[in-house]
Formats: structure tokens, sequence, C-alpha cells
């Protein structure tokens, strides 16, 4: 990813951001002097980002084009979603329902004038949470879960992304200057 995004610093939104460092995207960015906006559902992720990455600004909100939903939290946080049938690992165990508002991505992004790198991680709602945004601002890549041909990649190819990499279940889009 670093590799397609040359600049010394720049500007990311990482949604599903879970942790500041842990299975993190834009971390590596954050180390090179970049910051960004930061979105999770999960409260307790917003000291964890302040207290790591006090240079992001950190949204708690779930974003989606629902007006609600209910948001799942296991053992193992990496699992968390709004997705009830996210968690099939049986070491896992739910630790509690809660009903939360969910947020189309462009109401949360209102404002920012550019976007270097995207990262969507919301297990298995990537696309929902694509289709809430309002596309007048094109990021530069993004890094998506989803699979060749899925309807992540259709969206993406139609919106003039182009698939460059895949690095285990993650696509990584470069959009296509005219």
């Amino acid at each position: 990813m670093q590799n397609l995004l040359r600049q010394r610093k720049g500007v990311y939104v990482d949604v599903g951001a879970y942790h500041p460092i842990l299975y993190s995207n834009t971390y590596a960015f954050y180390k090179n002097g970049w910051s960004g906006i930061v979105i999770d559902p999960n409260p307790f992720c917003g000291e964890l980002f302040r207290w790591f990455r006090s240079k992001d600004k950190f949204i708690n909100a779930a974003v989606g084009s629902s007006d609600e939903g209910v948001y799942y939290q296991y053992s193992d946080g990496a699992y968390n979603s709004l997705n009830p049938a996210q968690c099939n690992n049986k070491n896992i165990r739910l630790i509690s329902k809660t009903k939360v508002p969910i947020r189309p991505l462009s109401d949360l992004l209102r404002g920012i004038k550019s976007i270097d790198f995207m990262n969507v991680d919301v297990e298995r709602m990537d696309a929902d949470v694509l289709k809430s945004y309002n596309w007048e601002i094109k990021p530069t890549v993004i890094a998506v879960e989803g699979v060749f041909g899925d309807e992540i990649y259709k969206f993406l190819s139609d919106k003039k992304y182009i698939l460059r990499v895949t690095i285990g279940l993650t696509m990584v889009f470069e959009f296509k200057q005219n």
C-alpha cells in the first residue's frame, strides 16, 4: 500500500479502525507523519487512539446506510461487528449486543478536503460503508475486504478504481486519473 502512496505525509480515513496499532492498516502511515480520521463503534477504541495516536481524530460511530443496527461485541474485539454472522469461532464468546445509530460515511467526512488512503474493514459490511459515501472526493488508494469480482470490486471499478493488489482478504484499489 505504501508503494502506491509515495508522498511523505498524507491524510487517511480508517473505517472499522478497531485498534491504533494491532491489525492496523494505517499505523505505518501514522508513524511516517500522516494523520487522519479513524472511525469505530466501540467507544473504548477512542481512549486507545487518544493515547497512542493523538494526531488522529477518532469518531465513535457505526457506518453504513441504515439508521440503526445492533453492535455485537466479542471476547476478542477483532470480531466485533454489526453483522451477527461475523463470528463463527467457537472459542470466542459474545459479551454484549447494543443498539447503535448508523451514520453515512459522507456525513462523517463532511468538510474533509482530500483523502490519500481509505481503509474499510467492517466485517462483511464493507459494501454498505462504501455506498454510504458521496464520492465527491476520490481517495487515491482504497483498501477494503472483499474478493475479486464481488460486489465491492464491481462498485469500485464503476467508480474508476483499478485493483492493484490483493493481500489476504484485502483488495487494494487505486483511482485511475483520466
